[in-house]
C-alpha cells in the first residue's frame, strides 16, 4: 500500500454509513441522505460553486436537489474528474462503487476505505461490492473481503514489459503463459464469489 496515499482515509475511521464521497485526493465523505445534497450543501468542498449548481439545474429547468438530469449532469463532471461515489444497498448486501478510473491511487483508497468498514461493523465483511468503472464501462464484482485482502491490487489489466532482445516465439509464449495465469486467477475469483453467496444464502435459511 501507498500510505502517503491513503493516509487520509486512514487516519480518521470510516463510519458504518449507507453512502460516501471519497475525494480525488483521499478524503472521505459520509453522505447523510442523498450524494447530491452533500454537493449542494457544501459545493466548495467539492471544487463547485454555488452559482454553478444552480446554474446546471435552472439549464435543465429543476428545482434545486431533484434527482434528474441536473444531478446526473453535476456527478457525472465530479466523478470524472476523480471522485468516487460509494451507495450501499442493503436489499442486495451489496456497495455500488462509481469511479472514473480504477488506477493504483484509486486501489489503495478502495482498499482504505473496505478495512475501515470491516472495522467498523464485521458484518460487512462479507458484502459484494461492484466497481463501476466510467473510463472504460468496466464493472467488476468482489466483496469488502477480497477487497481488504488486496485482491483489487491484483486484477489490474495482464501486462508485459516487452524486452527488444527476446524473439516474437519468446515474447509469444511469454504472453501465452500471462493469459493462462490470469485465467486461473478469474476462475478462482468466481469461485470465490460463488461460495460467498452460498455462505450467505445458508445464513438466511437458518
Amino acid at each position: 500500500m501507498d500510505n502517503k496515499l491513503v493516509s487520509k482515509l486512514e487516519s480518521m475511521k470510516v463510519p458504518d454509513a449507507n453512502a460516501y464521497w471519497i475525494s480525488p485526493t483521499g478524503q472521505l465523505f459520509e453522505v447523510e441522505s442523498k450524494h447530491i445534497d452533500e454537493i449542494i450543501k457544501s459545493p466548495e468542498s467539492f471544487s463547485l460553486t454555488k452559482e454553478y449548481v444552480d446554474e446546471v439545474y435552472k439549464k435543465h429547468n429543476e428545482p434545486r436537489g431533484f434527482e434528474g438530469k441536473a444531478r446526473h449532469e453535476i456527478m457525472d463532471s465530479l466523478i470524472r474528474s476523480g471522485w468516487i461515489r460509494v451507495r450501499y444497498y442493503a436489499k442486495n448486501d451489496c456497495y455500488s462503487v462509481e469511479l472514473n478510473s480504477l488506477t493504483k491511487k484509486v486501489k489503495d483508497y478502495l482498499w482504505a476505505w473496505a478495512s475501515g468498514i470491516v472495522e467498523a461493523n464485521s458484518k460487512r465483511k462479507l458484502s459484494d461490492v461492484k466497481i463501476i468503472e466510467f473510463l472504460t464501462k468496466n464493472t467488476l464484482m468482489l466483496n469488502i473481503d477480497r477487497i481488504t485482502k488486496d485482491e483489487l491490487c491484483r486484477s489490474s489489466t495482464i501486462s508485459a514489459e516487452i524486452d527488444a532482445n527476446k524473439s516474437f516465439d519468446e515474447l509469444f509464449f511469454e504472453g501465452l503463459d500471462l493469459l493462462v495465469k490470469g485465467y486461473k486467477e478469474f476462475a478462482e475469483g468466481l469461485s470465490d464469489i460463488a461460495d460467498n453467496h452460498i455462505k450467505k444464502r445458508d445464513k438466511e435459511a437458518k
